[in-house]
């Protein structure tokens, strides 16, 4: 688990390395417990959201932002995982992801939806998106409103 949180990362990597990575995390969370690997896991994860996103008006950046933002979908995608496997463990990170989120304008209705529910005591509910191998469609990252 450690070689594979490391290519989160890897500067040298495209794009696609840390994204299959994280979705490698998120597979393993969906079978194994990895909750003494969580802080290992997440720290990286909230790092990976704070890299701030490239200049839209330039045609070169408007490639690399496209890849952050499916980074960013794997991330969310990756927390979500957590958030059913760690239950009220996992509130320990909220604040630190939150600032994070906050920080770079970020949001994600199924990472915000489960943390609701998780703060509220109420039961994490599982979509049908949930269970796919490819990750989730409603897991978007946007801007957040204003």
């Amino acid at each position: 688990v450690p070689s594979v949180v490391k290519l989160f990362e890897d500067d040298d990597a495209d794009v696609e390395l840390p994204r299959v990575a994280m979705q490698t995390i998120s597979r393993l969370c969906r079978h194994l417990s990895l909750a003494d690997f969580a802080s290992r896991i997440i720290h990286p994860i909230a790092r990976v959201l704070d890299v701030p996103s490239a200049d839209p008006r330039s045609s070169r950046d408007q490639a690399q932002m496209l890849g952050v933002l499916e980074l960013r979908r794997a991330a969310f995608d990756t927390l979500c995982e957590f958030v059913f496997q760690l239950e009220t463990e996992f509130a320990i990170f909220v604040p630190m992801i939150n600032k994070v989120m906050t920080r770079n304008s970020l949001a994600d209705s199924r990472y915000t939806q489960l943390v609701f529910s998780l703060m509220k005591g109420q039961p994490l509910v599982r979509s049908s998106e949930d269970g796919q191998s490819g990750g989730s469609s409603t897991g978007q990252v946007a801007p957040s409103q204003k």
